[in-house]
């Protein structure tokens, strides 16, 4: 037994000793991970000052040109202005109670970005992450660099090669998003298909490209969206990060990373193109709209919202088992929909104006997409946050995917407030 104690003291000291360097293993790792960090952009740096070994490793020349910034060189080719800047003054989102979140308080007076296409004859494009453009000379688009958002430098440029380049005849368009590249239907609907607007409004018909590069799976949505475009998939080139090309002409359509990307052009380029000739017949559907079929933003006592709502005359809808055009029609055909967080409330897109939407959030992960699209088509806006206790001040990724809990009685309320029960 005395022995069993002297072990058990020892072991205990042993791993107090083990918990007070930890912080400090831990601080060095990171400190190590940084260092070693620096010490590749700055290798990386160094390759790029040998032509030689850049057309060797297929590094671009480390460079940035710009069309907007008037501190660097312009790139070599042209820009065809298609929408111009505009302020936009959205309306407040509806809330039972208090003032709305912080992020729609700081985005109530926004700018829509102007948008404009590249045309680079010679130019170049990588598809890692959201894609990476280049002039003939090698020069990066600061602009169309659809980098991840915590990369400190350009990966273009702290890559210590990039895959070899492929010479493709021809004019080539990439509509590329960092989003769309995982399957994303949301993101595919409202980053991917504005592009083609964009493209023919700036005076490009889509059949006078040879190729288009995209972030294609072959998802039936994504196949549905090209045979409403006239576009043969054999015209397309996927997108992914072993891609790199060089064209004989490149064209680029511009769009930004944060919300102001979702304008009022765009999202009637995307009504247009699914629903098409729509009547004049009242909308009257109340639909809830389900994630059950989804590993993420789930609401977990669905049985007790569903419930509720079917005493109100609300149908359980699965958007993701119908067509895109299937999908705009049932919307269109509402008078409100309901539903948690995510891409099957994009469709959100194809509500009549008037028409109510209630957005439910995880407090960790409260965003502003649907509300943008809401603002440009006149659709309320109200949203309930899960009554999980989570911090509610700031967004945090770790939230992104987080199932939500739905307050019965505050979704009674917000119903009463937008006169659905």
């Amino acid at each position: 037994m005395l022995e069993g104690m002297v072990y058990y003291l020892r072991s205990n000291a042993r791993t107090r000793r083990l918990s007070e360097r930890l912080p400090v293993l831990r601080r060095l790792a990171v400190h190590g991970v940084r260092v070693l960090a620096w010490l590749a952009y700055y290798l990386a740096t160094g390759l790029r000052r040998s032509a030689w070994l850049r057309q060797r490793l297929n590094l671009p020349s480390g460079e940035t040109v710009s069309w907007i910034d008037p501190n660097r060189p312009r790139p070599a080719g042209e820009s065809v202005p298609v929408d111009l800047p505009r302020t936009v003054n959205y309306q407040l989102p509806i809330v039972l109670e208090g003032t709305p979140h912080a992020s729609f308080l700081q985005a109530a007076r926004g700018r829509t970005e102007g948008t404009y296409v590249t045309i680079l004859p010679g130019g170049s494009f990588w598809g890692y992450y959201g894609g990476f453009t280049f002039d003939a000379r090698g020069h990066l688009l600061h602009e169309l660099a659809r980098d991840n958002w915590y990369a400190p430098r350009p990966s273009a440029f702290t890559a210590l090669r990039l895959p070899p380049r492929k010479r493709v005849a021809g004019t080539v368009a990439t509509l590329c998003s960092p989003y769309a590249a995982n399957s994303n239907y949301g993101h595919w609907l409202m980053d991917i298909v504005p592009q083609f607007g964009m493209l023919l409004r700036a005076g490009i018909k889509l059949e006078a490209v040879d190729r288009f590069v995209l972030p294609y799976a072959g998802h039936r949505y994504q196949a549905e969206t090209l045979a409403l475009l006239g576009i043969p998939e054999v015209k397309i080139i996927p997108a992914d990060h072993r891609l790199h090309l060089t064209a004989d002409r490149l064209v680029v359509p511009f769009i930004t990373r944060d919300g102001s990307h979702i304008t009022k052009e765009g999202c009637d380029f995307v009504r247009s193109l699914f629903l098409g000739a729509t009547g004049k017949d009242s909308p009257g559907r109340l639909i809830y709209s389900s994630r059950y079929d989804v590993a993420s933003r789930r609401v977990l006592n669905e049985a007790e919202v569903l419930a509720y709502l079917k005493t109100l005359g609300f149908e359980d809808l699965i958007l993701s088992r119908m067509s895109v055009k299937e999908q705009a029609r049932a919307i269109f055909d509402a008078k409100a929909v309901i539903g948690a967080t995510g891409s099957n409330l994009t469709n959100i897109i194809f509500a009549r104006a008037g028409s109510a939407l209630i957005e439910i959030f995880s407090p960790g992960w409260v965003n502003r997409f649907q509300w943008y699209m809401c603002n440009h088509i006149g659709v309320r806006f109200a949203y309930l946050v899960s009554q999980d206790l989570r911090p509610s001040g700031a967004n945090e990724m770790r939230y992104l995917t987080e199932d939500v809990m739905v307050d019965i009685d505050k979704l009674a309320k917000m119903c009463r407030l937008l006169g659905l029960a």
